[in-house]
């Protein structure tokens, strides 16, 4: 009687387990499908004639991309605007085959892992550029993460990257698909590929995003060439003047990431209808990061590599649809020069060049307040006023606080 129970409990917890198990699942389904028809809607925005296309689903009833109907990718930053403000690009692998998603920046590094590019809350979140890095798709070493979503959601976010350090069904993918193309603002550049390897989740010397000067960057870059699995040729010799991006994602090891780095060469001319201010103030230096304007510095590889290490946001594994927070690390502020920011609050002459660093666990980016420097006057005499010129006092920089794990 005894055992007969044991075994009814054990079929009850067991069901239980099944049952718990698939409604996750039909969560999990669900929220992809949605997923796919939110970023089916952005890329529809570019598709010329998308409104004629055949509408194709798998047998799961996800929508599968119709690349050979005709239409047209035509990139219009404009629209991405209005649909984003914090858009700051757009990238495409294979026209749209395997990766075809708005890049994003915010001011943190945990929304876009949660958020669609329409602010709509979802495990499957975004591809974005670390909030550190102010050029945005222009800085040195753009670092855009994305979501390993494995077969999950179809040809968007970064689990194709996986496939550069292995396929079993191609073990030629490297050499078959050598290039990306970035949508920088109102510019298209075509990437190609130099690195594919896997990096410690924590550590952070892939995510180097500021150099010394120009031999550590290109030290930096002979070191990725170096922990390549493949040699990638057609990415050619790169210099000191060159840019590149670097994109993370996870791979089956939650202790790692998944990291494939790319150069930037030549321009395509075949954005239209691009705004004469637009390319005003692209001369003058002028990106859009979170929705804004900022001016990016003249110098912006004055820091250490040493004090720029970040950490990598730690994207959702493959087999759960949780998030996970990323990891974080006490790290230093990077020199106020280089914190320019969307929002200060200014009152009186500009500070001293030199900033002290101080320790922080998150830098700031968005909103720095500068506190106005102190001015000290000298008491007058019977017989003559003397005022002490004003005395440049360095500013203090407020470091949002950690962000809740």
């Amino acid at each position: 009687m005894k055992q007969k129970i044991i075994r009814y409990a054990v079929m009850i917890v067991a069901l239980g387990v099944f049952i718990y198990s698939a409604y996750q699942l039909t969560l999990i389904y669900i929220e992809s499908k949605e997923s796919m028809e939110v970023y089916d809607e952005v890329k529809n925005m570019f598709i010329s004639d998308a409104s004629d296309q055949e509408i194709q689903t798998d047998e799961q009833g996800m929508t599968i991309a119709n690349n050979n109907s005709g239409g047209q990718f035509v990139w219009d930053y404009e629209k991405m605007l209005a649909y984003n403000q914090e858009a700051i690009g757009y990238i495409r692998q294979d026209n749209g085959e395997y990766i075809d998603n708005p890049i994003l920046q915010h001011s943190d590094n945990e929304y876009y892992l949660t958020h669609l590019a329409n602010n709509q809350e979802s495990s499957v979140g975004s591809i974005f550029v670390d909030y550190r890095i102010q050029e945005g798709l222009d800085a040195r070493n753009a670092i855009v993460y994305g979501h390993n979503m494995g077969k999950r959601v179809n040809n968007i976010m970064f689990g194709s990257l996986n496939w550069y350090y292995y396929c079993d069904n191609d073990p030629d993918y490297y050499k078959n698909h050598p290039t990306l193309d970035v949508y920088v603002g109102y510019k298209h550049y075509k990437y190609y590929v130099f690195a594919a390897y896997k990096t410690e989740a924590e550590g952070g010397w892939t995510y180097t995003y500021s150099f010394e000067d120009d031999a550590a960057f290109v030290n930096y870059v002979n070191e990725c060439k170096a922990r390549s699995k493949y040699v990638f040729d057609q990415a050619g010799e790169i210099t000191a003047e060159d840019k590149i991006i670097t994109l993370s994602t996870c791979c089956e090891s939650e202790d790692k990431r998944m990291i494939v780095q790319a150069v930037r060469r030549e321009e395509i001319n075949d954005v239209p209808n691009v705004p004469e201010d637009a390319v005003v103030a692209a001369q003058r230096g002028v990106v859009n990061i979170g929705g804004e304007e900022t001016t990016v510095p003249e110098e912006t590889t004055t820091e250490p590599v040493t004090e720029a290490v970040t950490e990598p946001v730690t994207e959702a594994a493959t087999k759960a649809p949780v998030m996970v927070q990323p990891v974080t690390r006490e790290q230093k502020t990077e020199p106020a020069a280089q914190a320019t920011t969307v929002q200060q609050t200014t009152a009186a002459p500009e500070p001293a060049t030199e900033a002290p660093t101080q320790p922080t666990t998150q830098p700031t980016t968005k909103e720095t307040t500068t506190a106005a420097p102190e001015t000290t006057t000298a008491q007058p005499t019977t017989k003559e006023t003397t005022t002490a010129a004003p005395e440049s006092v360095t500013p203090e920089v407020t470091t949002p606080a950690e962000p809740e794990s």
